[in-house]
Formats: structure tokens, sequence, C-alpha cells
């Protein structure tokens, strides 16, 4: 009702208590969330605050690649490969990368937000750039991450994040993965792919 949202309204200036972040909040807290009416955005709330000083880089839980169409079968663990050999071997193809990262804005503390920015690199050429800024709304949901609304899709059964899909050609290649936050702070991985 119109009531209702005059009423929830927060005017310029207004002090508001409680908030812990933009991303996951812990039970019992407040977590606030803005919606852009004129822009029909919703916002990630961490921007709203240049004040907090963020010098922890983000936090890699899981990064995988799955093969499109193939029911999450196919999949390969970059962070695995990481550890070990730096490279992996695949079918040429179209991939959906998977990351489960976390921005800790304050060292120790276990609250936590969302990332700003996953972007991958291929070769020197970005295949994917998902910002978390903002989703976008409409009549059929939101739209996350760039996926279509509504955006069921944008989260992973094991709650990382559908970053984008793109496509892998026969050959050798550089993959360059940037995890930012919104303080400029960044996480890198880089693995050799040879696909075949």
């Amino acid at each position: 009702s119109k009531e209702m949202q005059k009423s929830s309204a927060i005017k310029k200036g207004e002090k508001l208590s409680g908030g812990v972040g933009s991303g996951v909040y812990p039970s019992k807290n407040f977590g606030l969330r803005l919606f852009d009416a004129k822009n029909e955005l919703w916002m990630n709330t961490i921007f709203l605050a240049p004040w907090i000083e963020d010098n922890t880089s983000p936090i890699m839980r899981s990064v995988r690649l799955i093969k499109s169409g193939t029911d999450n079968k196919i999949l390969f663990d970059i962070i695995e490969a990481n550890k070990k050999e730096k490279r992996i071997a695949c079918l040429q193809g179209a991939y959906s990368l998977f990351v489960d990262a976390r921005d800790i804005i304050i060292r120790n503390s276990r609250y936590y937000s969302a990332p700003y920015c996953i972007e991958a690199i291929l070769d020197g050429k970005t295949v994917i750039d998902a910002s978390f800024i903002a989703a976008g709304a409409s009549e059929g949901g939101i739209s996350f991450l760039g996926n279509p609304p509504p955006s069921q899709g944008a989260i992973g059964e094991d709650c990382s994040y559908n970053a984008g899909q793109f496509m892998i050609l026969r050959g050798k290649h550089d993959f360059l993965l940037q995890v930012k936050d919104f303080a400029g702070n960044q996480t890198t991985m880089r693995i050799s792919i040879t696909t075949y």
C-alpha cells in the first residue's frame, strides 16, 4: 500500500542502526537492503559506506568450471588444480564458472559480504565480468549477476555464485580469475587450460 511505502521510506540524513553488511547475515541481526525505484535496481548497500576501511582481500573458497549441458557431471575444480600442477585438460565447449567467494570486511569478524566483482580473463580477453553492485528487477523477478529473471540459477547447490558462461576452444589457454571487493582489494588465481 502507499501508506506502508511512505512509512518505510528513508529520509535524507536519517540514522539507521543495526546494519551489519550487504551480504549474508547471522541470525538475529538486521540486514539492510535498498531498492533504487528510479533505475529498478537492488543496490549493494556497502557502496554507501565509504568510511569503512577494508584492507583485506576476498577469500575464494571454491572455483569450478562446469561444462554446459552436462547436469554438473563434468566439472573442474580450479582451486585444486591451482594447488597442484596449475593446469587442467578438458573438452572444448561452453563452460559455466561457479565461484564461492567472500569479502571479510573487518579482519577476524564473522560478518562478511559478497565480493564486488568476479572477472575471468582467457588469453588476455575478459570473458566474464560479473558485478554485485546491483541486481535488476522486472515483472519476471530479480536478475542477479546477469542471469535471466527470476535468478534461481545465480546460486549453485553449494551456495557458489554462477558468475557466467564462456567458450573454451581447442588449444592451450591462459586463464586468470580475479575477485575484487568494493575497496579495490583483489585475489587472483591463474591456471593453464588445454582443450581438445
